[in-house]
């Protein structure tokens, strides 16, 4: 990713060039926290050209379907691992046995995250390294808590670590820096790119429903087909990969509330919801399609937003919101395995 090519990441840029900078002498750590496409993954993959030019190391790990116990630190340190033997006091063994899926119940993650961080310091004694966790919330548990506390320790070392998390999430004691929406100018300049041959109207619809949201400044364009005569109104479609990104938004929640909404009263809210959107926000108006009284639009809204931690009032929360309702609409959960009877 050309930093060229990232508009309006200026600020971002240069606190994480900052952090870069204190290579080879000494390092540091930072968590770039925002929404599902805000433009995290595009700010790391900067990081990593940067990083590759000054011919430093790179261990590179993904968030995925994979929960297995130290799976992702496996991926993380397999570049350096054929070393392990060098670590004192068995810390190799301790690396080997958290590596062996399906072998035994793993070491202690505190074990396992001194022996990983021995290992890590060692190699970043030869050349400065490195380490990106993209998508950090998929990773599974043992990795994240190693991974926080080599961040934790990273600044007396040539070692950089830098995670990716989605809004509200954190390393423990690890330094946040913060990804937001676009600005009205660098979201215009984006969406030229994307939506040059899109008739006018449109493209002032796409950038009024994506909020800055470069993945859905991006999408939006190359999903958008007529629907209807000039004029009318329907909603803007959502192709598979803001589908894939913003699906799970109604869903990532605090752990008080791990299912957004309520069985029972989920159909009621998503189409209150998108009542409210068709209407342009208004409680009133979304009440005489629904048939209901105003007040129970905004009693019904403001249970959305308790559930899902999302605000109606913050252009990134209604932006997430939106998007999150046409992709579950296009793209149901499927059935659970209670309602399956699998167990």
């Amino acid at each position: 990713m050309n930093e060229a090519e990232l508009l309006g990441r200026g600020p971002q840029l240069r606190i994480l060039h900052e952090l870069l900078g204190r290579l080879p002498d000494a390092g540091g750590a930072m968590v770039l926290q925002g929404g599902p496409g805000v433009g995290k993954s595009a700010l790391l993959r900067a990081v990593a050209e940067r990083a590759r030019a000054a011919g430093w190391r790179l261990l590179e790990v993904t968030g995925g379907a994979d929960d297995t116990p130290f799976s992702g630190l496996r991926t993380l340190l397999r570049p350096m691992f054929g070393t392990a033997d060098s670590l004192p006091a068995g810390q190799g063994e301790i690396l080997r046995a958290a590596f062996a899926a399906g072998s035994g119940p793993p070491p202690e993650t505190s074990r396992v995250a001194l022996a990983a961080f021995n290992l890590l310091t060692a190699r970043a004694a030869e050349q400065p390294t490195v380490l990106i966790a993209d998508d950090t919330t998929r990773l599974d548990g043992p990795t994240r808590d190693v991974l926080a506390f080599m961040a934790r320790r990273a600044s007396d070392n040539p070692i950089v670590v830098l995670a990716a998390l989605r809004g509200g999430r954190t390393l423990p004691g690890v330094p946040v820096l913060d990804v937001l929406a676009l600005d009205e100018p660098s979201a215009r300049r984006l969406l030229a790119r994307h939506a040059d041959a899109l008739p006018q109207a449109v493209r002032e619809r796409i950038l009024g429903e994506a909020f800055g949201n470069p993945l859905a400044l991006v999408e939006l364009p190359a999903a958008w087909h007529p629907t209807g005569p000039p004029g009318s109104w329907a909603h803007l479609p959502v192709n598979a990969t803001l589908a894939s990104a913003f699906a799970t938004g109604l869903g990532e929640l605090p752990d008080r509330t791990r299912d957004a909404l309520p069985a029972d009263e989920r159909a009621l809210l998503l189409d209150t919801l998108e009542a409210w959107f068709d209407s342009g926000g208004s409680a009133g108006e979304a009440a005489k399609v629904l048939y209901v009284h105003p007040n129970t639009v905004r009693t019904r809204l403001r249970r959305i937003a308790e559930r899902t931690g999302r605000s109606l009032t913050d252009p990134r929360g209604i932006t997430e919101l939106s998007l999150a309702l046409r992709a579950v609409r296009q793209t149901p959960r499927p059935p659970s395995s209670e309602s399956t009877g699998a167990n």
